[in-house]
């Protein structure tokens, strides 16, 4: 697996380039909501990281002597028998066909023939509460959570993706990237591929990967992988077959990398758990980024480094940590029926 990394590691900066420029062509509406310009480049700078994690995962495990069904990272948040549907679902945010053979040596003509996914024109992203939906979470928060966005699905197939503040806090890919400033200062920890430590922790995190996390959640995005009806079960609760957000109670939820490979080594079904498909991407992409491997979190402490930064907290322990969701779903329910229509099944 290293091996082909490292024969990867010279086009990163050109992969990174070419995908940004990339979404500037199309994709989401965004929604100032009244915030600064600045607040806005961030929320388009998250969704370009959204879809370049994606990509990177699909990459790195298409080239030689790469077997995703056997690949550690994998291993650490899915089953063997998941692989195929893991990836149909990573290269539906990347618009990159389902039976498509990718090599190494044919990366950037994927990439240089692969629009946005046109369905993320009905995709709309919004800094704070999305005005058009019928939710005020990030306004007023979820008790015991730490909310960073949430998603509302429409039955047309469109969604709203709201982005709360605390998600704009966190450092783009680019910014975690690099460990010193321009001036030269150096950043710290979390910053640059040394400074994301031995493991798995919320430094390795982006508001993209916040983002990756509620696209997950699109069922409609997802309508033309075959067995998507089979392996997702309806969701009463939201009127759709959707990735859920795993709800205790052992682990307590299936947020972060601690608890999401908890959950699929207790036996729970990893494949209707948005985070699961999140670590896996996240963990990858750093991997290929620095060339190097990451071991596994070793606590539910490593799920909150990037916080305790951003806030201030110092802690040595893991005692006392309150239940930490960092993303969650809501979607409106009103004039749904609870049980699944069958013109849902036929859509395209």
């Amino acid at each position: 697996m290293l091996s082909t990394l490292k024969r990867l590691l010279p086009i990163t900066f050109i992969l990174l380039v070419f995908l940004i420029n990339l979404c500037k062509a199309a994709g989401p509406s965004f929604v100032q909501n009244g915030r600064s310009n600045d607040d806005l480049r961030q929320l388009s700078a998250a969704f370009r990281d959204a879809v370049n994690l994606a990509r990177v995962a699909i990459i790195a495990f298409n080239g030689e002597n790469c077997n995703i069904a056997t690949d550690a990272v994998f291993d650490r948040f899915f089953r063997p028998q998941d692989a195929t549907f893991v990836e149909q679902i990573l290269r539906t945010i990347a618009n990159i066909d389902l039976n498509l053979q990718i090599h190494p040596d044919t990366i950037l003509g994927v990439l240089r023939s692969t629009p946005l996914n046109p369905t993320f024109d009905r995709l709309s992203i919004s800094i704070g509460d999305h005005p058009r939906g019928h939710h005020s979470e990030c306004r007023n928060g979820v008790p015991g959570m730490r909310l960073f966005a949430y998603t509302e699905e429409q039955r047309d197939g469109s969604a709203y993706i709201s982005v709360c503040d605390v998600c704009l806090k966190y450092p783009t890919i680019g910014d975690i990237t690099h460990d010193t400033w321009p001036n030269g200062t150096p950043k710290g920890p979390g910053y640059g591929c040394n400074g994301l430590l031995n493991r798995e922790t919320e430094f390795m995190l982006s508001c993209g990967a916040t983002l990756l996390h509620e696209i997950v959640h699109w069922s409609a995005l997802f309508r033309g992988i075959p067995t998507f009806n089979q392996l997702i079960p309806f969701d009463h609760t939201t009127g759709f077959r959707t990735i859920d957000d795993f709800e205790g109670p052992d682990p307590a939820n299936g947020a972060g990398f601690y608890n999401a490979k908890r959950l699929k080594d207790l036996g729970h079904n990893p494949l209707n758990n948005a985070d699961n498909y999140l670590m896996f991407v996240v963990s990858s992409y750093w991997r290929w980024q620095c060339g190097r491997e990451f071991g596994p979190a070793l606590s539910i402490r490593d799920d909150s480094a990037r916080w305790d930064q951003i806030h201030g907290i110092v802690s040595t322990s893991s005692s006392g940590i309150r239940r930490h969701v960092m993303h969650k779903k809501w979607t409106p329910i009103n004039n749904q029926s609870s049980t699944e229509p069958s013109e849902h099944n036929d859509e395209t």
